[in-house]
């Protein structure tokens, strides 16, 4: 009870509600520190309750009430209400603290004061600024989006709010129109729109943060040049569940059962820390010049990540997915990486392999495990393939059907064609270290060639 009453005077007076003047009402340092314990389940966050903690300069030598800053919080407006006076007492609560409130985080760092509020869609941004979304909305206007940007310096605030349609009604959840630059949409849900959760193929350097975007007819999140996509979650969503184009960050991310790829981007895109898990084509799929680190695929329908010539893959793993693991082209690298289990349900040599690579590329200390076709398959030439791990994969463990590739260093054990041993099969015209057989061997030492610093071993 006394802690209720202690809350119901802060909400009081954090609405203007509450002034000076009761005899001597004094809250000490510690009781307001108990009240803000007290208004954990409020909607105020840590550096709002820092806030509050200032109200109480508590003077253990002042004896007297005076103005804020004595140490006292004094009561003026409400002096011990009757019965009677309590309902108009909770009608100021209702009417004000809520605005009080979102000043307060506000000013805290939660939101932009001055943010414009949506309070119903469709809605239409049509001058730069802040705005906040101040609820859960559903749309149920056929063939609206549910908000359009016609302008550009904008920050979309969803509030932590869910941007809904109906079922047969709407368009976008969110539409950017016209060739716009500086916009920022962030904090909330988007789902179930019959187009795009966000279209914003036409917004250059825009950033998209931590959303949840879901249901969507086509793509969950659409974007055009040199944005940045940070703590998106894109799952169950008709095409892709992010698509980015040239020039883009995703961070932090995650694509989940889309309908066509997880993360698919054009040229020169950047990926790290993200994944793309059961989406019905490629898990990561990008253009010429990306950069992908730390991330990971499984159980895609096709490619756990495709990537275009002069790309770069380091750090990252590709696991169950129903065709190769990693495929690269041109003038491409990988480096420090895992394929397991990739290829098993199909019987194609040329889909069905760890690591695929094309022409001029670089393959050095990854890691091929169990997958259903050869765990590296260089397909045409001058390739370097360095101290790889090939295990246990179905069909061979490095393979080179074209000539030129440099091949040494590299270890093999278990890899089998037609259930015959098979570590290593090279066409003609390329140059590789010894191949080693260790196989039964316990003093490798007593081996020829088993320290050559160029050797291929099986084991």
């Amino acid at each position: 009870m006394i802690n209720n009453s202690l809350t119901c005077f802060l909400l009081l007076m954090a609405a203007g509600v509450v002034q000076a003047q009761s005899a001597d009402p004094r809250l000490s340092r510690q009781d307001a520190q108990q009240l803000i314990n007290a208004s954990a389940g409020e909607r105020i966050n840590n550096r709002l309750a820092g806030d509050l903690s200032a109200l109480f300069n508590y003077d253990a030598g002042s004896k007297r009430n005076s103005s804020a800053g004595s140490g006292f919080i004094n009561i003026k407006s409400v002096d011990s209400p009757t019965r009677g006076q309590t309902g108009s007492v909770a009608q100021a609560i209702t009417t004000r603290s809520a605005s009080a409130a979102l000043e307060i985080t506000a000013q805290a760092g939660g939101v932009d004061q001055n943010s414009i509020r949506i309070t119903s869609i469709p809605f239409t941004i049509s001058q730069p600024g802040a705005y906040l979304l101040a609820d859960n909305m559903t749309n149920t206007t056929i063939g609206a989006d549910g908000i359009t940007i016609t302008t550009g310096q904008v920050t979309l605030d969803l509030g932590g709010f869910f941007l809904n349609a109906d079922t047969v009604a709407g368009d976008d959840g969110i539409v950017v129109s016209g060739d716009l630059t500086g916009i920022r949409i962030h904090n909330g849900r988007i789902d179930g729109w019959g187009g795009d959760g966000i279209n914003a193929n036409s917004c250059d350097s825009c950033l998209f943060e931590s959303l949840t975007i879901s249901n969507n007819t086509q793509n969950g999140l659409l974007t055009g040049t040199a944005a940045v996509v940070k703590n998106v979650i894109s799952s169950f969503n008709g095409l892709d569940g992010i698509d980015v184009d040239h020039n883009s960050v995703v961070v932090f991310s995650n694509a989940v059962e889309n309908g066509d790829s997880g993360i698919q981007g054009s040229l020169a895109i950047a990926i790290a820390q993200s994944g793309s898990f059961v989406n019905a084509v490629h898990g990561i799929d990008v253009g010429s010049g990306s950069t992908i680190t730390n991330s990971a695929t499984r159980d895609n329908t096709r490619f756990g990540f495709e990537m275009g010539s002069a790309s770069v893959v380091l750090q990252s793993s590709a696991q169950d997915n129903g065709e190769t693991g990693f495929q690269i082209f041109f003038a491409s690298m990988l480096r420090d990486n895992i394929a397991t289990r990739n290829g098993k349900s199909t019987d194609d040599a040329t889909i069905n392999n760890g690591y695929r690579a094309t022409a001029n590329s670089y393959l050095i200390n990854n890691q091929a495990l169990d997958n259903g076709g050869a765990g590296i398959r260089s397909v045409s030439g001058d390739s370097v393939i360095e101290s790889n791990m090939v295990l246990d994969n179905d069909r061979v463990g490095i393979e080179a059907t074209g000539g030129g590739n440099f091949i040494v260093g590299n270890r093999a054990s278990g890899n089998l064609l037609t259930s015959n041993p098979l570590n290593y099969d090279f066409a003609a015209n390329n140059a590789f270290g010894p191949i080693v057989d260790l196989v039964g061997i316990n003093d490798i030492s007593t081996v020829a060639n088993s320290d050559h610093i160029y050797a291929n071993l099986e084991f």
